[in-house]
């Protein structure tokens, strides 16, 4: 799943739109419990952990062929590609879906000057399928080659069971209380929207995190999470982009008057640890590559880049050219929150 991490330099009519579902979230719980790289980043770590001892042999078979395949980027793909809302759209739809069509439709989108070879691409082309393998090949390694070659009645029935099984065993038994808490989010959003310009209001939806518009024409949906809180995840399809969101915590516990600032509250877990306090003050003076810190703190470059994880995850460091970069404005912003938070009555 890309993690949202680019920045626009030029000037975009944006189309703001927002939304939720029970659908939305139950993909990323899927996407989430199967990607072992950013686990432990996510505030669901234990849960998750936990919930693998209890779920059905039938879901942990579906959850293993995911994770083998990275299918959770078909799922992603086709329940915006088709608007999914519910489970019984979602068999009725990918049944009835051609071959090449569905190849096509689970194929990501990386442009439009590149959409002819996605076309040839889903029918097996080489030169086309070699191409997004390049493409893609960081983030979903040998997904293109399996989705070209892969038996698709197998593959629907495969996404089919995989869904429907998670919707069964981990959403339904708590779906009014998820429901409550995105609902709450959007309508906090919603408020704020009419205040500000839609550039604006995306930069404060996102805590001020860097994104990338394509085209001067944008259409965005910004949709809320609570799943893979505190990463904000990043979607492209030819006619729009989705982001989802963190929701707040205050959405999450309405009740409480105490309850802190997400965003700052990560921040300030993270800067709780000697290792990355030391990472901090090296990355303060200059850019380091991963094997430049572990030589600096002899540290291994596993642990490093498990810290270095959870660094990004809290937006404290980017990425550029190899290279960690320090975000001097998230600390100096959440120093700011913090005390705001103190004072305010």
């Amino acid at each position: 799943m890309d993690i949202l991490n680019w920045s626009s330099t030029k000037e975009n009519h944006i189309h703001v739109t927002m939304d939720y579902s029970i659908i939305h979230e139950a993909v990323l719980g899927i996407a989430a419990i199967t990607n072992k790289p950013i686990l432990s980043t996510l505030e669901k770590e234990t849960e998750f952990k936990k919930l693998r001892k209890d779920l059905s042999s039938a879901l942990l078979h579906e959850l293993n062929y995911l994770e083998t395949h990275n299918t959770w980027k078909s799922l992603l793909l086709l329940i915006h590609t088709w608007n999914i809302q519910h489970i019984d759209e979602f068999k009725d739809r990918i049944l009835e879906t051609s071959d090449v069509e569905l190849r096509y439709s689970v194929i990501p989108f990386i442009g439009k000057n590149y959409e002819e070879n996605r076309k040839m691409a889903a029918r097996g082309e080489k030169e086309s399928v070699n191409l997004f393998e390049k493409a893609t090949s960081n983030i979903l390694p040998g997904y293109i080659t399996f989705i070209v070659n892969c038996e698709i009645s197998q593959l629907k029935h495969h996404l089919i069971n995989v869904l429907q099984l998670w919707l069964k065993e981990v959403v339904y038994p708590v779906q009014d209380s998820i429901e409550a808490v995105l609902a709450r989010d959007i309508k906090s959003k919603k408020h704020a929207q009419k205040q500000k310009d839609s550039l604006s209001f995306i930069q404060w939806v996102l805590d001020d995190q860097k994104f990338r518009l394509e085209d001067a024409e944008t259409n965005i949906i910004l949709i809320p999470q609570i799943t893979y809180r505190p990463w904000v995840i990043y979607l492209e399809l030819p006619s729009y982009q989705v982001l989802y969101y963190p929701v707040t915590n205050e959405s999450i516990h309405p009740e409480d008057t105490l309850v802190p600032d997400y965003q700052m509250l990560q921040v300030f877990k993270i800067l709780g640890d000697d290792t990355r306090l030391r990472l901090i003050k090296l990355l303060s003076k200059r850019d380091y590559s991963l094997s430049e810190l572990a030589s600096k703190t002899n540290i291994g470059k596993t642990t490093i880049h498990h810290h270095l994880k959870l660094m990004r995850s809290a937006r404290i460091l980017e990425t550029n050219q190899s290279k960690y970069h320090l975000n001097q404005d998230t600390l100096h912003k959440n120093w700011r929150k913090l005390e705001d938070y103190l004072h305010e009555e």
